[in-house]
């Protein structure tokens, strides 16, 4: 079945709200040098060892509401940004992602770009707290959203579930930053699990891809390829996302039933649930807009319905100002709603073509991108692949939701050949001068050079 654009938007909004937990547990690491030195470990095997900062993770970050209130706009931003951008690009898909997904797993490699690669990451994706507040802002608002999982009915299953890491795998006996291990101690609780992605691709590969079919009760199953990793390999950040909630008020099976569904190409006929209930509600002169809870009441599943005929119209228009006008106007009324039942898991995403065309160019060139914050070498460092895999399921009960982003860099030998080619396969004319004084001291040609 096939849900248009409308669903893209349902759970963006959704997942605007969550906040990821960085995953990894700590060994010591020599905080005393400049760098955290591996040379010394075991590389006969891809046996996972971690590395991490001595320092542990600030769990009472000293921020303002003011600065989550500007972290949380900007990711509103870069959320809208994509989804039009999305829109323009395939738009005839049922479209669903994780910003929230995409924007944490960025931040992580944003903490190591340097001169015009951070100014450029800042812009796409609204990083105006820029690197003196931007962490420490999203681990407050990771600590917070993270502490309402809870079991609402006392029925010792948890009625708001939500399973959020991020970690960072590394290439065995590569120096990287003690300074960069501090910042994702302390606002991620995270450190580098190494592993040998140079050469041993297909086991890096199967280790990172477990790790995150684990976090996301195997609904993202597979996010990284083997080909995505070679000889240049330095590091794969990775964020998996589970999110699962039942409504504050269930649909009941018995009510749901077969009904029409008016898609661009035609009429379909799909299961549709049903239900009078209270909900934040609101309309304008195109649409109508409603807030359906989930348990707990701290979260809720904000759907925008374009008036009929009007879908292309509201869609184009839509804007921070405009989404945060929409939502203040909502008020509680009882509604009858209809609600279709639905699963929903789009193509990925490639996030180095997307994020590229939306003005990021230079993390993804090399000797261009610059992420000394890293290992100290300037303009060696760039993103070789990124990508988003996401997946939804609405039913009676509530909401189940999964995705998974990957970003893979290393350093350099596969830098973008020139657009100019000069093929000497023909008769050529050659000399030989001097460059200092113009003159020509032989000349020739070669009509065959065998």
């Amino acid at each position: 079945m096939r849900i248009k654009y409308l669903i893209g938007i349902v759970i963006v909004i959704i997942l605007l709200g969550l906040s990821l937990v960085l995953s990894g547990c700590g060994s010591d690491s020599d905080s005393s040098t400049s760098s955290t030195e591996t040379s010394d470990l075991d590389t006969t095997s891809n046996e996972t060892i971690l590395i991490q900062s001595d320092k542990e993770r600030n769990t009472s970050p000293d921020v303002s509401e003011e600065d989550i209130s500007t972290l949380v706009e900007g990711n509103t931003a870069f959320t809208l940004d994509l989804y039009h951008f999305l829109a323009n690009e395939k738009q005839d898909e049922n479209r669903f992602f994780s910003p929230y997904s995409i924007s944490l797993c960025f931040a992580m490699v944003y903490g190591a770009a340097r001169n015009n690669t951070e100014a450029q990451m800042e812009e796409v994706f609204h990083y105006t707290l820029g690197q003196d507040y931007l962490h420490s802002a999203f681990n407050a608002l990771d600590l917070d959203l993270t502490s309402r999982e809870q079991d609402y009915d006392g029925d010792g299953e948890k009625d708001f579930k939500l399973n959020i890491a991020n970690s960072m795998w590394g290439q065995k006996n590569y120096k990287f930053l003690t300074e960069y291990l501090d910042l994702l101690a302390e606002n991620y609780g995270a450190g580098i699990q190494l592993l040998d992605l140079q050469h041993e691709p297909d086991s890096s590969c199967e280790v990172i891809n477990d790790w995150v079919s684990e976090k996301t009760e195997g609904l993202i199953d597979s996010i990284i390829r083997s080909n995505d990793l070679n000889e240049y390999s330095l590091f794969v950040l990775v964020n998996a996302i589970y999110f699962k909630a039942k409504w504050m008020n269930e649909f009941q099976e018995e009510s749901t039933a077969d009904d029409l569904f008016y898609a661009p190409q035609g009429e379909v006929t799909i299961p549709m649930m049903h239900q009078w209930c209270y909900v934040n509600y609101g309309e304008g002169e195109n649409y109508q807009a409603a807030e359906i809870p989930y348990k707990g009441n701290t979260t809720g599943m904000l759907v925008l319905l374009p008036r009929e005929g009007k879908f292309e119209e509201f869609e184009s228009s839509l804007t921070t100002e405009r989404l945060a006008q929409i939502i203040e106007n909502l008020e509680s009324q009882e509604v009858v709603l209809k609600l279709p039942k639905f699963d929903c898991e789009p193509d990925e995403i490639d996030l180095k073509d997307v994020l590229s065309q939306m003005g990021m160019t230079d993390p993804f060139v090399f000797t261009v991108g610059d992420f000394s914050g890293m290992d100290g070498i300037p303009r060696w460092i760039y993103i070789h692949f990124a990508r988003h895999k996401a997946f939804v399921s609405v039913d009676e009960q509530g909401t189940e939701a999964a995705a998974a982003t990957v970003v893979g860099g290393g350093g350099g030998g596969y830098p973008s050949p020139p657009e100019i080619e000069f093929i000497v396969n023909r008769p050529f004319i050659f000399f030989i001068r001097d460059r200092v004084t113009g003159a020509i001291l032989f000349m020739g040609r070669i009509l065959d050079p065998s």
